[in-house]
């Protein structure tokens, strides 16, 4: 019987997956992270006249938000914990890394993007 469980993914030899420096993603990675940075160094809201109904409902917007970070650190923790070896930024697998189908991957296909979409 075939184990389905864990099975290598990348069968190519090394001199074949290997890309030139800049090919493999670090420029999208370091596009995300000044995108992240920005979006944490903007407002919140702007400070016009007329907000104060988006003010006064202040505590049910933190309530849902409470529970979609909830929601979305039972998603994250389980899926790094179970590519704890494997995990990278950069869009391409690392070498002699495994399928995991066990877990939270039993779930859900993409529990890290999942996580992050909820955030």
């Amino acid at each position: 019987m075939i184990n389905m469980k864990s099975r290598p993914i990348n069968n190519k030899p090394p001199e074949e997956r290997e890309l030139p420096r800049g090919k493999k993603g670090e420029y999208l990675v370091m596009l995300q992270l000044m995108l992240m940075k920005g979006f944490i160094v903007l407002p919140v809201y702007p400070q016009l006249p007329g907000l104060e109904v988006f003010k006064s409902l202040a505590f049910i917007r933190w309530t849902i938000l409470s529970l979609f970070t909830g929601y979305a650190l039972v998603l994250v923790a389980p899926g790094l914990f179970s590519i704890r070896k494997s995990l990278t930024p950069l869009p391409y697998p690392t070498e002699n890394n495994q399928l995991v189908t066990t877990g939270i991957y039993h779930v859900v296909r993409h529990p890290l993007y999942s996580g992050v979409l909820f955030r």
